[in-house]
Order: structure tokens, then sequence, then C-alpha cells
């Protein structure tokens, strides 16, 4: 039981570890007074980075907890594309938010959750209780924020309206 004990220690340390770098990359953009420490495309470039970290983390794909931060930086880097007229990358992006949405919805969210990916292989988390701070799920969210203005010119693409079909049954308010 002791190595087993220190292995379970160490994933418990890694995904700690991970969740701090993760959360504070895209949360310190400004300083004490209001000055952005990046441009726009650099925090664009940040999220980027965000997203291959948990990608590096979770080759499984078993991102858990970690669904939300992965759906997040999708969604923002999708908005950039989208405001930059690149249609192609702001499709791409959307997609990879919807499917974190629908992965939180329907994989973790109030449920136990045991990861596979090797450095977190074994480790137990868990979706119950979290404390969101908007009543709408993310797909609500995500579904609200496809229909800002930028994302006009791709509103036709069928690869768009087949996001808004994916995550409109999952849209609702939080449990």
């Amino acid at each position: 039981k002791g190595d087993d004990l220190i292995d379970a220690h160490m994933r418990s340390l890694y995904y700690g570890l991970l969740q701090i770098l993760s959360n504070t990359m895209t949360h310190n953009f400004k300083d004490g007074s209001g000055k952005r420490f990046f441009t726009y495309a650099e925090r664009c470039k940040i999220y980027e980075k965000q997203i291959k970290l948990i990608d590096l983390f979770f080759e499984d794909g078993d991102f858990g907890f970690f669904l939300d931060d992965y759906r997040e930086a999708h969604r923002y880097v999708a908005e950039y594309y989208a405001k930059q007229g690149d249609g192609e990358k702001a499709l791409s992006y959307l997609q990879g938010a919807a499917d974190a949405a629908v992965a939180y919805m329907s994989d973790f969210y109030q449920k136990d959750y045991t990861h596979t990916s090797l450095l977190f292989r074994g480790f137990e988390t868990s979706g119950k209780e979290i404390w969101y701070q908007s009543t709408d799920n993310d797909a609500s969210n995500l579904l609200s924020e496809m229909k800002k203005p930028q994302y006009d010119f791709i509103r036709t693409d069928e690869r768009f309206t087949a996001i808004e079909e994916k995550l409109a049954p999952f849209a609702g308010k939080w449990e």
C-alpha cells in the first residue's frame, strides 16, 4: 500500500499543479491599474497554449474537470478568429468548445470520474457539487455566445448549424 499511496499522491500533485497553471495562465491579463499585459492576438495565443497544455496531459481525452477550461479556451479562440474573418479556424474552435461542453454535460457533470491518461491514470475526480457562476449551463452559454454578430458570416455554414444542433439537447440550467 505504500507505493500505491505515493502514486496516488503524485497523481494528485500533478493534477493540482496543472490546475494552477491552466487557471492562472489565462486570468492575469491586466495589472492593478487595469492596463493589459497582452494584445488581443497575444491573449488568443495564450489560450491556444492552454489548449495544447491540456491536450498534452490528457492524451486519452479524459479531461474531466479540465473540460471547463478547455471549452472556454476554445470559445475564446473561436471568437478571436471569427472577429478576424477566419471562418475555418472559428468553426474548428467552436467545434472544440461544443465537444467539451457536451462531454462536460454528459460525461463529467454530476458523476464520479476516473482518469485514464498516463500521469493521472486511476485518479478520481467528480463533477458533483461544483459551483457555477452562471445559472445557464455550458451548452446554453455557448449557444448564447454563438448569437454574437461576429459569427454572422458563418452562421449559414452547415458546420455552424451542426454545432448548434449538437448543443441544443444539452442546453439548460445547472441543477
